[in-house]
């Protein structure tokens, strides 16, 4: 029975939290911003967090950023943060 409690609340937490194509942009930022993670539906229907995204890269010179951005309500292109990608190749 405890297993199954512990079940439920997971779910409902990942079924609050998820959808950013629920949300405006603003929203699904504040949501990234405040949780640190915004859980999003993948193109098979699977919903996964997304995290671990800065808003911007040492500025050294030797990455590069590259956004990574969600679907919205009000934008295709909802961009929360960035992911930095070495480029001393």
């Amino acid at each position: 029975m405890k297993l199954l409690s512990v079940l439920a609340i997971g779910l409902f937490s990942v079924a609050a939290h998820a959808g950013s194509v629920n949300m405006t942009c603003e929203e699904a930022r504040a949501d990234y911003n405040a949780d640190g993670r915004i859980y999003v539906t993948t193109g098979s229907g699977d919903i996964v967090p997304i995290y671990g995204l800065v808003q911007s890269c040492p500025p050294y010179g030797q990455y590069m950023e590259s956004p990574y951005w969600v679907r919205t309500t009000d934008n295709n292109t909802c961009v929360l943060g960035y992911r930095c990608i070495d480029n001393r190749d």
